[in-house]
């Protein structure tokens, strides 16, 4: 288990998406697709520093993060030890074979190049939630399996109980009723058949 407290898993949970780039027109732009289209809560940071701090404190599905700012790259942004669990969409201002393949083997979900067409980031944001909607919804289904079974095993455990409480009642029960029977003064051991056998020829 990790450090973080554990919390509640909902499938329809408002997705919190941050996005790490300078203020300018593109990216205003791409807001306002987003806002548009995507039910979420948006976060614009111009910082590595400062992105980190919001991935820190609201724990978002996906971040959006231009190659280059003033204080380090993108790729930065990209979980590395599996403590955090979000998407990175990465943009670039140009299309580096090398640079991209180190993304993807890094994990970064999807690169897009300036000129950024709005839509198809949109398009990319709204498979990443939806993919993000399926693992709540099988985390949920396991978490409640998980539930059931420990209910089950806790109730087993218990009935067994009552059943060896039970049958040694019962065998108590009966030793006692067997030495009131013994110690009765009416009682005395059962004769044997002394009849001889017929032997057969």
């Amino acid at each position: 288990m990790s450090a973080k407290e554990a919390t509640p898993i909902s499938i329809n949970k408002t997705p919190h998406i941050v996005i790490a780039a300078p203020d300018n027109g593109r990216i205003t732009d791409l807001l306002a697709e987003l806002a548009d289209r995507v039910t979420a809560r948006l976060t614009l940071v111009d910082t590595i520093y400062d992105a980190r701090m919001a991935i820190k404190a609201l724990n978002p599905e996906i971040v959006i993060a231009d190659h280059r700012l003033e204080d380090g790259f993108g790729m930065d942004l990209v979980p590395r030890d599996g403590s955090e669990r979000y998407q990175v969409i990465l943009l670039k201002e140009t299309l580096e074979m090398d640079r991209v393949l180190l993304a993807l083997r890094l994990g970064v979900a999807d690169i897009f190049v300036h000129p950024i067409d709005g839509e198809l980031v949109v398009d990319a944001v709204e498979h990443l939630c939806k993919r993000e909607r399926v693992r709540r919804r099988d985390a949920l289904r396991q978490s409640r399996l998980r539930g059931l079974s420990s209910k089950l095993i806790k109730d087993r455990r218990v009935l067994r109980q009552r059943v060896d409480l039970i049958c040694n009642d019962i065998v108590h029960a009966y030793r006692h009723l067997a030495e009131k029977v013994v110690g009765s003064p009416d009682w005395s051991p059962p004769i044997e058949d002394e009849r001889p056998t017929r032997e057969r020829y």
